[in-house]
């Protein structure tokens, strides 16, 4: 019994047959998902959404302020045929940007210092012809 019980799955039979109630059915246990669930804005809020993009606020702003992805907030807009806005990094910015590269920063931490994602920055960096360093610093 002992080789049976250490080389083979019957505990998980056993543990299986242990969570069956007396009707037969499982019990539920609270689980945490793994997964987010969606979640669907009323018209209100796509209104709403719409409306303080016009009115300034970026589109991660809303994503966290409502709870979805930035993707759906672009999707929203989209579907409602609102211009979106390119933030990029203005001339001043894209200059300091390469100093600070040139210093040694990472294209995340200028990105964040500059407000914007650090994939911005290496295109910034790379249409002014800035050599780009791969991940262990070195330049390609």
């Amino acid at each position: 019994m002992e080789l049976l019980g250490r080389y083979s799955n019957w505990t998980s039979w056993a543990d299986h047959l242990q969570s069956l109630d007396q009707t037969g059915g499982h019990r539920h246990e609270s689980r945490p998902h793994t997964r987010g669930i969606a979640r669907r804005l009323s018209e209100s809020d796509v209104t709403e959404l719409i409306a303080r993009y016009r009115e300034g606020a970026t589109v991660y702003d809303l994503a966290d302020g409502f709870h979805i992805h930035r993707s759906t907030v672009s999707g929203h807009l989209h579907r409602r045929g609102v211009k979106m806005r390119r933030r990029g990094l203005d001339e001043q910015q894209v200059d300091l940007a390469i100093r600070l590269y040139q210093r040694g920063w990472s294209l995340t931490r200028i990105g964040s210092h500059c407000g914007v994602n650090g994939g911005t920055v290496w295109l910034a960096l790379r249409g002014r012809g800035v050599r780009m360093r791969d991940p262990q610093g070195r330049e390609r």
